[in-house]
């Protein structure tokens, strides 16, 4: 029985007697599983139910499972009869498992009971507006679990709330108010359960209707004032305003428009229209209203000066009645014209005065805003009191005057002799800064304005000032110091001063009543700005350009040298002369002098000879004096780097000898030997010429510099001198046996500073094998004797020294106990028939290694067996053996042999256009001894040549012939296949059958001839027998020739062209041209 503890003995029963009871043991059955499963969804929170069960006998542990995505999720575990499950996913039904497990057995079986869960809020809810017609749309995302959509709209001002029921995804909402926001939410029912509501969209229905209250028109200011009751859910207002003129305009609001400018003189009608943010309202009924007149346009005015009379006149205005024209005076009197018509005069306009006028329309009680102004000019006044003074300094003329009414300009005329100067002002002063001086200038003031000429006032007279003094200059005396100033004399001046000033306050003068005077001794180095004043009784006027004058610099001092031993340069220095431009130094020496221009205070010598005693002077100057030169200064320059700088290397010792030519002014003298990475190994310092370096490193490269050594300074390195110590000894020397081709491949590690390797055999009876190497370190020491003791060793080599021999290694050649063997290449059939004498029934394996040291085998009981396989341009060394060891005694001695040369590729052929010859040049074929070159024309014609090397030259071949040209290699028996063929086309032929026919009429000749072979050009000639010619040139066999001299016996040829080789020229033919006419007596 399910889930019954049992208890448990044994007893042992015997014919005779029974034992007695065994330990009792408890056992539980298996759990009993519950047959009747109730569901209760929980409705009110999302992923909770209640999942119960009968009761069961026994104790055990219920687990309660259900199969999510694949995955197998445990809902709850209890050992109650019901199980509170939650966290379950909305809108979800799952297949349920009970498990149920005591401390004996666990059973799992499936309960044949779903649980869904309550629905889920719909998602993607979503509302659209039907403008026009009161309605909203909600929609939403539709499921297949839910039975029943519940949609709730309410306005957020209040109200009731909106019900709509649908088993879809929309619900449709009529009915709505205007002007209002609606919060629309939906919920899913399924099985008795609704979800939560889902979340919440607004909306905003169409705006209300607007209502104008009124619309009030400003008179004199064009605008319309317009106001409406204010709707909800207005986004912004349109106001349309429609003209009885077609005037339109649409105005956006967001409230009453306070005030909006309409075009003046027409009637006009308005509509508001609000707009929503989705929908707009209809409009709303047009309010009615006039504006006031507009203001006249295109005033013009006009002025009768001689009589003080004005008039004004207009263009009409629309909504005008009557104007009203006014004149008003620059002092506010006023002259006023009312009219009907669109023109008006005055006749009491005063002189001198300004008018500005304005025109306004009226009609009704409404006045226009005014015209543009306009203004009448009216005649100006005569100037009076003129005053004239001048200004010295600046050079000037002013003329101050009474201004006059009505005036916009004056006229200011300044007459001298032929001289007028005329100036426009709007001020009753005048400047005049164009007068020449020294001249007496008459004065005049007119008025002027738009409309009227003034009248001229009396005259004003002035004298000018003195002219300045002009072609100011300068000439000084370098080796006195003195200066002239001179200048030229210029009109109305009595006398002259020269001023010399610097900026320290030094100021020599002189002066002249002519055209120049001297200054004695200046200071030097000073700059000076030389002016010319010219004076009379009124002014002092200088000039107006100074010119600067440079004193003789000063010498400089101070002077010092500073040597640079590196680089055998040396700076100069000084201190700074006053008035220097720049300095000039000169260095002298017995070998060589420098010199240096600078603006500096030092200059770099880098051109001082090594070796060398310097004496140095330096110059000041300015752009045209210089100084005396400075006091004289000896320096040294560094000595001279050693010249041929030479080295030895003693290759047995490694001992490095280094020697140069001896250099008179040094003391002693520097080495450095430095390797290939930069490092200096090694050095001396000596008196002598000469020095030694004991023990150099192997296989390196060594730069060797010699440096001379005077006082403090040494000299620039000599020039570098390369050289290579002796190779290092080769290392880790191995070796194995070929024993196809009786060879010992030798292998080595590479050694420092070798360019080459030489590996040495020596066997038995001192028989010598070698082999080199250029730069593997694998070499194959060929021909060794069988059965025989070899020492191997490495020399390692370069251009200079040979290392010492490595250590040696032995290796011992196989015996070869089988009489010799034969072999013969099977030309063209890929293989090598082996010959050999045989004894008994064993199996004899012929093995050959090819250069490539690829291998190929056969065998046989008999006497001769084919190697296939065998590849032209190879060499081949074989053996036979009687086992299958290659290396026992039972093998024969190799023998060597070659198959045939493989077919020249790369055959090019070069023909040359003047012997009838052609170049055939292609790749060499390996093992090839000699080459055969056969060139077969098109007519069967063949040429040959043989040769040992890679080209070679056919000669006389045929003209206007294609030649297929092959080659072919041989080696002893055997020659190869033919090379693929090349193709050579010879140049064309001579032309023949050349005939002329001369053309009397035009002077000229038709020539024609027979068409050659692989021509595809024609030159035609005509020789005069002055050596004179002409030419025609065609693709046909014809072509005509101009040109041709009254009278003249020319010699036709022709000549053929391939585009690259021109044939021979024809043979001539000799022809006349036309006979020239008579001449008239």
């Amino acid at each position: 029985m399910c889930g019954t503890e049992y208890n448990v003995w044994v007893k042992a029963l015997g014919q005779q007697y029974n034992s007695s009871d065994s330990t009792v043991v408890s056992l539980t059955s298996a759990p009993c599983l519950p047959r009747e499963v109730e569901i209760e969804v929980d409705c009110i929170h999302d992923g909770a139910a209640v999942v119960s069960w009968n009761a069961t006998y026994g104790a055990a542990n219920f687990s309660l499972t259900a199969m999510v995505s694949g995955s197998l999720l445990s809902l709850c575990e209890t050992q109650q009869n019901s199980c509170n499950v939650t966290g379950l996913s909305c809108g979800e039904t799952y297949n349920l498992s009970f498990t149920a497990s005591n401390e004996q057995c666990s059973l799992s079986a499936p309960m044949h009971a779903n649980l869904t869960t309550r629905p889920c809020p719909p998602q993607g809810v979503d509302v659209s507006l039907q403008c026009g017609s009161h309605t909203a749309v909600l929609s939403w995302e539709e499921r297949s679990d839910v039975e029943l959509y519940v949609a709730n709209a309410i306005k957020t001002s209040g109200g009731p709330v909106q019900t709509c029921n649908s088993t879809g995804s929309t619900c449709q909402f009529a009915s709505l108010d205007c002007g209002e926001t609606y919060n629309f939410t939906v919920t899913a029912d399924s099985q008795g359960c609704r979800s939560q509501a889902s979340s919440t969209v607004s909306i905003q229905t169409e705006p209300c209707q607007p209502v104008i209250v009124s619309d009030q028109v400003l008179c004199q200011s064009e605008q319309v004032q317009i106001s409406w009751y204010q709707a909800s859910g207005v986004v912004n207002y349109l106001v349309t305003t429609t003209g009885s003129l077609g005037y339109v305009k649409i105005h956006n609001a967001t409230q009453s428009i306070p005030a909006a400018t309409l075009p003046c003189g027409q009637d006009y009608n308005v509509t508001v229209q609000a707009k929503g943010s989705d929908c707009d309202s209809i409009p709303s009924s047009p309010a009615f209203f006039k504006t006031a007149p507009c203001p006249p346009s295109d005033v013009t005015t006009y002025a009768q000066c001689e009589f003080n009379m004005g008039s004004v006149s207009w263009g009409s205005s629309d909504g005008a009645e009557t104007y009203v024209a006014v004149a008003t005076g620059l002092d506010g009197h006023a002259h006023q014209c009312l009219t009907n018509s669109t023109d008006c005069s005055w006749n009491d306009l005063q002189c001198g005065e300004e008018y500005t006028v304005v025109v306004r329309a009226k009609n009704g009680n409404c006045t226009s805003l005014p015209s543009n102004s306009s203004i009448i000019y009216m005649d100006s006044c005569v100037p009076q009191n003129l005053a004239a003074t001048v200004n010295c300094d600046m050079r000037v003329v002013s003329l101050s005057w009474d201004g006059s009414n009505g005036t916009n300009v004056y006229m200011v005329s300044g007459e001298a002799g032929n001289e007028t100067t005329v100036l426009t002002t709007n001020v009753t002063t005048a400047h005049f800064s164009g007068f020449s001086c020294g001249l007496n200038y008459s004065l005049t003031v007119t008025p002027q304005n738009q409309h009227c000429p003034g009248n001229s006032s009396a005259s004003a007279s002035i004298q000018t000032w003195p002219c300045p003094p002009v072609g100011v200059s300068t000439r000084q005396d370098c080796l006195s110091g003195i200066v002239m100033v001179m200048w030229q004399a210029t009109n109305g001046s009595d006398y002259y001063t020269a001023a010399m000033q610097t900026d320290t306050g030094i100021s020599p003068m002189c002066m002249s009543d002519s055209n120049g005077c001297s200054v004695p001794g200046l200071t030097c180095g000073q700059n000076f700005s030389v002016s010319v004043t010219a004076s009379n009784q009124q002014c002092n006027i200088t000039s107006s350009h100074t010119t600067s004058l440079q004193s003789v610099p000063c010498v400089p001092t101070n002077v010092s040298v500073v040597m640079d031993c590196d680089n055998n340069t040396a700076v100069v220095s000084w201190t700074a002369s006053q008035g220097a431009v720049q300095y000039s130094l000169m260095a002298h020496s017995s070998h060589n002098n420098v010199s240096c221009q600078t603006s500096s205070l030092n200059c770099s010598l880098d051109n001082i000879t090594c070796g060398n005693s310097y004496s140095v002077q330096v110059v000041a100057m300015d752009d045209n004096c210089s100084s005396i030169p400075s006091q004289a200064l000896i320096f040294n320059s560094a000595p001279c780097p050693p010249q041929n700088v030479s080295a030895e290397v003693d290759c047995l010792s490694n001992d490095l000898m280094i020697s140069w030519d001896a250099v008179r002014e040094a003391d002693h003298f520097l080495t450095s030997v430095t390797a290939d990475n930069g490092v200096t190994i090694g050095g001396c310092n000596t008196t002598n010429t000469a020095c030694s370096i004991r023990n150099m490193t192997c296989g390196k490269t060594f730069s060797v510099h010699v440096t001379s050594i005077r006082g403090a300074c040494r000299s620039q390195q000599s020039q570098a001198y390369s050289i290579m110590s002796a190779p290092c000894q080769p290392e880790r020397i191995s070796g194995r046996l070929d024993c196809v081709t009786n060879s010992a491949w030798i292998s080595w590690n590479a050694a420092p500073g070798a360019d080459s390797y030489a590996v040495s055999a020596v066997g038995e009876d001192n028989y010598i094998g070698n082999c080199t190497s250029s730069s593997n370190t694998t070499c194959e020491v060929e021909g060794l004797a069988c059965v025989s003791l070899y020492n191997f060793s490495v020399i390692a080599k370069n251009s200079k020294c040979e290392s010492q021999p490595s250590t040696t290694i032995d290796l011992q050649t196989a015996p070869c106990t089988l009489s010799g063997i034969t072999a013969v290449a099977q030309c063209h059939n890929s293989s090598i028939l082996v010959l050999w004498h045989a004894e008994g029934n064993t199996v004899y394996t012929a093995t050959a290694e090819a250069s490539d040291h690829t291998y190929l085998s056969c065998n046989n009981t008999g006497t001769s067996c084919y190697l296939h396989g065998a590849q032209c341009g190879l060499h081949y060394t074989i053996i036979v053996a009687a086992s299958s060891d290659q290396c026992s005694s039972l093998r024969s001695p190799p023998y060597r042999i070659s198959m045939e040369p493989c077919p020249p590729s790369n055959v090019v052929v070069g023909s040359t256009c003047a012997d009838d010859s052609a170049l055939v040049s292609w790749s060499p074929s390996l093992v090839a001894e000699t080459y055969h070159v056969v060139a077969m024309g098109a007519n069967r014609h063949v040429h040959t040549c043989n040769t040992t090397s890679s080209n070679c030259s056919i000669s006389e071949l045929h003209c206007g012939q294609q030649y297929d040209i092959s080659v072919t290699a041989s080696h002893e028996n055997c020659t190869s296949k033919a090379s693929q063929n090349a193709t050579l086309n010879t140049g064309p032929c001579q032309p023949d059958g050349l005939s002329v026919i001369s053309h009397c009429n035009n002077q000229s000749a038709l020539l024609s001839w027979t068409p050659g072979y692989n021509a595809v050009d024609y030159y035609g000639c005509a020789q005069a027998e002055n050596g004179d010619m002409l030419y025609c040139e065609s693709t046909n066999p014809s072509c005509t020739i101009q040109g041709l001299d009254c009278g003249t016996l020319y010699n036709f040829t022709v000549q053929a062209s391939d585009g690259t080789c021109n044939s021979s020229v024809s043979d001539p033919v000799q022809s006349g041209a036309a006979p020239c006419p008579p001449r008239q007596c």
